[in-house]
């Protein structure tokens, strides 16, 4: 409704709706916004999905933005969908600006008829990620990212722009086939996906299925080439079944599959396992309830098995981390005031809490390090956490949200290749890191030992200079990421030039014994 009061609110009168009223303000919960004129009572803009104005009281409405813009890069009408507030310069009837589900948008004509607007985002951080894919090759930055409203972006290097929205809507689950990067998928709600060859050159597939959750979780098997989504809906629609898409990226054929869960609430975590046998998809599926099964056979007739503990809180299951093996499983829950974290070293048959010093606050995402499932990272509403023994009693978690904010982040993706972390905030945009050695293979200790290593990053050629170190003799070992001896050598120059073009691109620990001095250096090969 939009209602006029001339008395300070003691009496109210119901005015006129623009055209189409279920349309313009169809998410009034969640946009819904109206400012007067300061200078002229008659005059006053209302937005809900679009933005409209009148110039006589109410009597008639103007409508002066298009989202649909956004499809196209904009333009002079184009406002963002879902309007949240209005506010004029103090004194101005022209200079307005609005937020919307897009950001912050500027006029300075706003008592004309049909205004300009502009958008004012630069710099202005909000992107509210739910989802993000990593590039499964080595070194490289494109990923994917599925964002509230905003469509599903493709980050090349660049700073985001609407340019680089490759879906629309609302952006849920993406990702890369990670056997082969020239495949990908992006969906938005309710499993509407999108499957792209050639990277996003290719016109893809589209299948509309309109069946799920809104940002229904799902987990794609690149060794199957089959996709697995939660099928069942907010009302129990499809109840205890999964969304599969198998043959992907060709020919792939769609189903509804029952799991045999028997349970009344939908799925909201699904994970591939990647022991999967050859040519066999098994799954590790969490409730909305608490509820954790382990689904074999998923990609033919499902069988499955409740290896949750009556000790989980009945809350949502947000992630299941596998670690080494299947009997290795770290389980988060995204509810206030429940045990959020739980693990396993036996595939379930025991469980073990191990929220230890974490805040009471929801917990999204759990990513073991892929060399020591002792360790693990979580994705919190308070930003990135990191635990480095979780075989004890009271785990200690650490935040590290250097370059970050204290942000809600909702998904984690490891690129294990060159231990590249992809965190998808809801709010602050993508932020990557690596997920560096801790006690895992080789000590990163730095003693005073002064030695200047590069370039860093190198294209093969890594130049190691140690001043003041005469003709000692120099040990030197260089270690993958799995902790294994690649190349091994001795010196006593002060200078020492290594060509390591031979080696394949990723990241090093160089390692430097001098006497009883260690020097080590982390070095990426491009």
């Amino acid at each position: 409704f939009v209602l006029k009061s001339t008395d300070k609110g003691q009496n109210w009168t119901e005015m006129n709706l623009p055209d189409d009223p279920n349309y313009w303000a169809s998410l009034s919960w969640h946009a819904y916004a109206i400012s007067v004129d300061p200078n002229n009572a008659n005059h006053f803009y209302v937005g809900g999905l679009d933005e409209y104005h009148s110039l006589n009281g109410g009597n008639s409405y103007t409508h002066i933005s298009d989202w649909a813009g956004m499809y196209d890069g904009g333009g002079n009408d184009y406002i963002h969908a879902d309007q949240h507030c209005i506010a004029f310069k103090p004194g101005s009837s022209d200079e307005i600006i609005f937020a919307s589900d897009g950001g912050v948008f500027y006029t300075e004509n706003g008592a004309n008829s049909y205004p300009i607007f502009k958008e004012r985002n630069h710099y202005y951080s909000t992107l509210q990620f739910y989802t993000a894919a990593i590039h499964p090759q080595i070194m490289n930055h494109k990923h994917m990212g599925g964002l509230q409203d905003n469509g599903t972006l493709l980050y090349q290097g660049e700073p985001l722009d609407i340019n680089d929205m490759i879906m629309g809507g609302d952006g849920a689950y993406c990702f890369y086939d990670k056997n082969d990067a020239s495949v990908s998928m992006t969906s938005y709600y309710y499993n509407r996906y999108q499957v792209y060859e050639n990277g996003d050159e290719g016109v893809g597939n589209a299948y509309d299925n309109g069946t799920g959750t809104f940002i229904s979780p799902a987990d794609f098997d690149s060794d199957n080439n089959i996709l697995y989504g939660n099928g069942i809906g907010f009302f129990g629609q499809n109840s205890n079944t999964l969304f599969r898409a198998k043959n992907i990226p060709n020919n792939f054929t769609i189903n509804m599959v029952a799991t045999g869960t028997d349970i009344n609430t939908w799925y909201t975590h699904i994970a591939y396992s990647p022991y999967s046998e050859l040519g066999k998809s098994t799954l590790f599926v969490g409730s909305q309830a608490g509820h954790l099964f382990k689904i074999e056979e998923a990609q033919d007739t499902p069988e499955s098995a409740n290896i949750g503990s009556n000790d989980f809180p009945i809350a949502s299951v947000s992630c299941v981390a596998i670690g080494g093996s299947e009997d290795t499983l770290l389980v988060t829950f995204s509810n206030y005031g429940v045990s959020s974290i739980w693990q396993t070293y036996n595939g379930g048959s025991s469980w073990q809490e191990k929220e230890g010093n974490l805040p009471d606050m929801p917990v999204r995402w759990a990513i073991y390090h892929p060399q020591e499932s002792t360790q693990a990272i979580i994705a919190t509403e308070l930003g990135v956490w990191t635990c480095d023994d979780l075989t004890v009693e009271n785990p200690i978690w650490q935040p590290n949200n250097q370059g970050m904010a204290n942000v809600r982040v909702d998904m984690l993706q490891l690129r294990e290749a060159d231990l590249e972390v992809l965190a998808a905030t809801h709010g602050r945009g993508l932020y990557t890191t690596t997920y560096d050695f801790i006690n895992v293979g080789i000590q990163n200790e730095i003693s005073d030992l002064e030695v200047s290593i590069g370039p860093n990053p190198s294209y093969g050629i890594v130049n190691i200079h140690i001043p003041n170190s005469n003709a000692q003799n120099k040990n030197l070992n260089i270690y993958n990421l799995q902790g294994q001896l690649v190349y091994s050598n001795s010196f006593n120059k002060i200078d020492k030039s290594l060509e390591l073009s031979h080696l394949p691109k990723s990241i090093y620990m160089i390692d430097i014994e001098m006497g009883e001095q260690h020097y080590t250096e982390k070095i990426s090969l491009k």
